[in-house]
């Protein structure tokens, strides 16, 4: 997940770009969170109404939940941390955009003749419209960081390049999955709708010593050659969703 900020003068714009690179993300089938970082204090609750008795009750935190949204209300500032964890358990986007953003080590985009901040990658002004040349660099981004997430992320190089290098070349088109050394030695195939899951080699040896190792265990189970699992779907068999295992050089005897 990637995160970026966006900042700037009151009154220049920084929720319009917000919603514009919200819009144009979200059409690109990306799942986009949002944040707005207040200088004042603010209040989405209302004095009298049922949740704000809650409050005043002392509950430490209150959860409104209708037919068409869920709020929640805490009565403490939450740190810029405890916000990103909260959005990750809740909705799992692949980037969350903070308005009003001066954390550092966010990477940010500044919008009109601001002070520059520390990480800014982009300026943003209305009449330089570069909001694709921003919007493709998210999405880079965000691409590298999904492949970087399946690599081993030892920085071996035995492939050449360490593990953020070859995540860009991969998302280039130059290099796959498969080029990763780390990756290359497949005891056991996962295949998830038809596509194969690549796993690291202790996620591979972890999971093809405990298949075999419980299969050793039972009776009437000989030698093993291959294992093939069929996850249940509710009341049916899914056809889509085949694991199979083959015990090839997981130093298991039989």
């Amino acid at each position: 997940m990637k995160i970026f900020g966006i900042y700037g003068l009151r009154n220049a714009g920084k929720t319009t770009l917000l919603e514009s690179l919200t819009r144009g993300l979200v059409n690109d089938g990306y799942k986009v969170a949002t944040v707005k970082y207040a200088t004042v204090n603010i209040s989405v609750d209302k004095k009298g109404k049922d949740s704000w008795r809650h409050k005043e009750a002392g509950a430490v935190s209150v959860c409104v939940s209708g037919k068409n949204e869920t709020a929640f209300i805490m009565e403490s500032v939450s740190g810029f941390g405890d916000i990103i964890s909260t959005l990750q358990n809740l909705s799992h986007p692949d980037v969350i955009l903070v308005e009003g953003c001066e954390i550092k080590g966010v990477p940010k985009i500044a919008i009109g003749d601001v002070e520059e901040r520390e990480g800014t990658l982009f300026r943003y002004k209305r009449d330089n419209d570069n909001l694709p040349e921003i919007k493709t660099y998210i999405k880079e981004s965000i691409d590298v960081e999904k492949i970087y997430s399946k690599l081993p992320k030892t920085n071996c190089e035995k492939c050449g390049y360490n593990c953020e290098e070859m995540s860009k070349l991969i998302m280039q088109g130059h290099k796959t999955l498969k080029d990763c050394k780390s990756l290359s030695d497949k005891p056991i195939y996962v295949t998830v709708n038809g596509e194969e899951v690549v796993m690291a080699k202790f996620a591979k040896d972890l999971m093809a010593h405990t298949i075999f190792g419980t299969l050793s265990a039972l009776k009437g189970i000989n030698e093993i050659d291959e294992v093939r699992i069929m996850i249940k779907k509710h009341e049916a068999w899914s056809e889509d969703k085949v694991v199979s295992f083959k015990p090839v050089d997981t130093g298991l005897t039989h």
